[in-house]
């Protein structure tokens, strides 16, 4: 509890995260991505996918139809990993 108490402060303290209090249990703090974070979140997921697309578009168009042709595959092994995940 210490480890996550001390990483949360800073987190908070950096800018990364905000805290408030549970209106109605004291006790409880709710954690939340600052704007800020938020910002830099989704600047990060649009330079990851401008660098994926790039890539998929610099691939010749057999290599792009076997990508297209394993999307499906891709899902359900995603959606089975995450199935997996949740029940432990």
């Amino acid at each position: 509890a210490n480890t996550v108490s001390t990483l949360v402060g800073q987190l908070t303290r950096s800018g990364v995260v905000a805290r408030e209090r549970d209106a109605e249990d004291g006790r409880v703090t709710r954690l939340a991505l600052t704007p800020s974070a938020l910002e830099w979140l989704k600047a990060w997921r649009d330079e990851r996918a401008a660098t994926l697309l790039g890539a998929v578009d610099r691939l010749d168009a057999a290599d792009r139809r076997a990508l297209h042709a394993a999307l499906g595959p891709l899902e359900r092994l995603t959606a089975e990993l995450h199935e997996a995940g949740a029940d432990g």
